[in-house]
C-alpha cells in the first residue's frame, strides 16, 4: 500500500504546485468576480497557499513514507486533511458567491461520500 500512496501524494503535490503558480499569477484565466466578498484582492495568496501548504504537506508525506519513517502515516494523514481543508474553503467560497458551478460541482463532491459511507464492508 505503500507505492499507491507515494504516488497519490507525488501526483497531488505536483498538480498542486501547478495549480498554485496558474492561480497566484492567474495565468488560468481566473475572473476577478469570484474575489468579491472574499477577504483577497488577487488570487495571490490562495495560489502561495496551494502552492506551499497543500502541495508542500502532500510532498513532505510522500518523502516520510517513501523513507518508511515512523511518521509517515501520520504525515499522509496531516495532508490528506489539509487537502479537503483546501476543498471545503474553496467551495464555501464558491457557494457564498452563489456561482453557477454548484450546480454541478457540489453534487460531484457529495455523491462519492454518500456512496462511500452506505458501503458496508464484505458486502
Amino acid at each position: 500500500m505503500r507505492v499507491p500512496l507515494v504516488v497519490l501524494e507525488v501526483f497531488v503535490g505536483l498538480g498542486a504546485v501547478a495549480g498554485g503558480v496558474g492561480v497566484a499569477t492567474n495565468s488560468i484565466g481566473l475572473p476577478e468576480y469570484l474575489l468579491r466578498g472574499s477577504p483577497f484582492g488577487s488570487y495571490l495568496v490562495s495560489g502561495l497557499v496551494l502552492t506551499f501548504v497543500v502541495s508542500g504537506s502532500q510532498l513532505v508525506a510522500a518523502a516520510a513514507v517513501l523513507r518508511r519513517h515512523g511518521l509517515g502515516a501520520l504525515a499522509a494523514a496531516l495532508a490528506g486533511l489539509v487537502l479537503v481543508g483546501w476543498m471545503v474553503v474553496q467551495v464555501a467560497n464558491i457557494a457564498l458567491h452563489n456561482h453557477p458551478v454548484m450546480d454541478c460541482g457540489l453534487p460531484s463532491l457529495v455523491a462519492p461520500a454518500n456512496n462511500l459511507a452506505r458501503t458496508r464492508p464484505g458486502s
